[in-house]
């Protein structure tokens, strides 16, 4: 216990010590100018209903677009731009999927077609003065904030939850927490790089008994630093870190090499995992491997991305896992497929028992194919043992969606324009807690920006989980007050019939409502809360978050 409390004392002083170098540097180095006209952004803010990413006006993006969202080298969703600033964008969902969470990859998909410009040399297309004025005022004014002309981008965010349970045996809790998230890539024009992602929370609770236990839980999910070597194309990254090439990894203690040539890329690594309850420095298991990539750039809606690896884990003495990975991603101007699968190699006490060399497993598929630009066909496989999700609310339907998360998938989804979108979709799923279940889900969706920035959504899902029928309905609707405010408003149902084992019929229902403010000087305010009743549950959530990004 002892050690591992020095071990982290260790990790926030390094974090500590990190972000001081980090803000010397900025201090003391002349400004960079900003990169533009990117075609890969991430995902800077979440709520509720909407998804805000850092490309924009100014990247090419318009109104309209769709941009793939993806964690680990797959993709996990697909947004629609509903309104653009010059280096950012709010978004929504076309699709249900896991968690979508700030630092995910997203890349630039499909974008409508420009209105038709003027001939050139007509009254419309000449620039007038005070155009020329504005463009000489703007080609001076430096572009983006300081941190991001020193290449730190993050954000700083302070949340809130409170949940009163008015059930018999029910918990009341508040939880303040704080998340910090820096990534820098070329640091004040230097080789260096560094991410970090720390987040803080303390819970008090008053249980049923009348006790009021507190608690607190520190983790850190980045710390690393990073050196390039542009000349060589070779960069090696030291700390807790993640790597998309390394999907299977997810998180680990220790170094990674790579090195790049124009298409091709290949690594090694060598660490430890974090502890399993603390996510502290530990030493039970320990990881080694290696992957060889191929991928072509992102160019007018066409990528390609095929990565190769090999990974052993081993604990004091024993082997824990030896495994193959394969990802692969591809995209064409109809055509898009993501797959990732492992293959375990069993020796020793695994081979004993599973009774065979070789066993495929974690396996992630998804295809979708554009008959037309209105009409898509989709299909996918998942039976991915566990899949880490973070989100800052659960309800119901979150629940339900991730219980029912394994299994195979195919649908049709039929666009008219960029406000009208429907989707069908049959699911038959299989493991998880949800067990054995075959579900039909339809979902449609309407964005009427003209008319005060209207948005509606329904779903209605019917299932069969092998212990009785069941269906649930959700509805949301949202308004944009201006152009910095959205508010929203869900309301959902599950039923479920009498069975053998509960011969009355089950009824869940809740309400949800969200504020969401986009406000000056890069700062996010979401307000949100929660009602939820049935089967024995009659719970209040309250949640709050402020974020300021950079």
């Amino acid at each position: 216990m002892r050690g591992l409390m020095m071990h982290q004392r260790l990790a926030w002083f390094a974090v500590a010590r990190l972000l001081t170098i980090a803000i010397t540097i900025l201090v003391i180095t002349p400004r960079a100018a900003c990169a533009e006209g990117r075609t890969e952004g991430t995902v800077t803010f979440v709520t509720a209903k909407t998804i805000y990413v850092d490309l924009g006006k100014d990247d090419g993006v318009r109104e309209g677009a769709e941009l793939d969202v993806a964690r680990n080298g797959v993709r996990i969703s697909t947004l629609l731009v509903t309104s653009l600033a010059s280096h950012s964008a709010a978004c929504t969902m076309l699709e249900d999927s896991a968690a979508i969470r700030a630092g995910d990859i997203v890349t630039i998909v499909r974008v409508p077609s420009a209105p038709a410009l003027a001939p050139p040399g007509s009254a419309l297309s000449a620039p007038s003065p005070e155009a020329d004025a504005t463009s000489a005022v703007q080609r001076r004014r430096p572009s983006g904030s300081f941190l991001k002309q020193q290449g730190l981008r993050g954000r700083f965010a302070l949340r809130f939850t409170g949940s009163s349970n008015l059930s018999e045996n029910g918990d009341d809790y508040t939880q303040p927490a704080i998340d910090l998230r820096v990534r820098g890539s070329r640091i004040a024009g230097t080789a260096w790089g560094a991410e970090v992602d720390v987040r803080m929370r303390r819970t008090y609770r008053t249980l049923s008994n009348g006790d009021s236990p507190q608690s607190s839980r520190s983790r850190v999910y980045r710390l690393s630093a990073s050196r390039a070597w542009d000349r060589h194309g070779t960069e090696v990254t030291l700390g807790r870190q993640t790597s998309a090439s390394l999907a299977a990894v997810s998180v680990f203690d220790g170094v990674l090499g790579r090195k790049e040539w124009a298409r091709w890329k290949t690594g090694l690594f060598a660490g430890t995992q974090p502890g399993a309850r603390d996510y502290g420095l530990s030493q039970d298991i320990r990881e080694f491997g290696g992957f060889v990539e191929y991928g072509r750039k992102p160019t007018r809606g066409r990528s390609l991305s095929i990565t190769v690896g090999a990974i052993g884990s081993y604990g004091e003495s024993d082997i824990n896992r030896e495994y193959l990975f394969l990802q692969n991603r591809v995209r064409r101007d109809r055509l898009s497929f993501s797959l990732s699968q492992q293959v375990d190699i069993n020796r020793g006490w695994r081979h004993e028992a599973e009774d065979r060399r070789l066993s495929f497993t974690n396996t992630y598929a998804s295809l979708r194919f554009s008959i037309t630009r209105a009409l898509t066909l989709e299909s996918g496989f998942d039976n991915r043992r566990a899949v880490r999700l973070y989100r800052h609310m659960i309800t119901p339907e979150t629940d339900f969606d991730d219980s029912y998360r394994q299994g195979a998938w195919g649908g049709v989804t039929h666009r008219l324009g960029t406000r009208f979108r429907t989707s069908l979709r049959h699911r038959v799923r299989s493991g998880g807690s949800a067990g054995e279940a075959r579900s039909t889900d339809w979902t449609a969706g309407l964005n009427l920006r003209e008319l005060s920035g209207l948005s509606l959504r329904t779903r209605a899902t019917v299932y069969d989980n092998g212990r009785g029928n069941g269906r649930l309905l959700t509805g949301t609707l949202g308004v944009s007050l201006g152009s910095r405010t959205t508010v929203s408003g869900t309301r959902g149902e599950r039923r479920e019939d009498p069975t053998e084992t509960n011969p009355e019929e089950r009824r869940l229902t809740w309400t949800t409502a969200e504020v969401a403010m986009n406000l000056p000087a890069r700062c996010y305010l979401t307000l949100s809360a929660d009602w939820t009743r049935g089967n024995g549950e009659d719970s209040r959530v309250i949640h709050g978050s402020t974020s300021y990004r950079f």
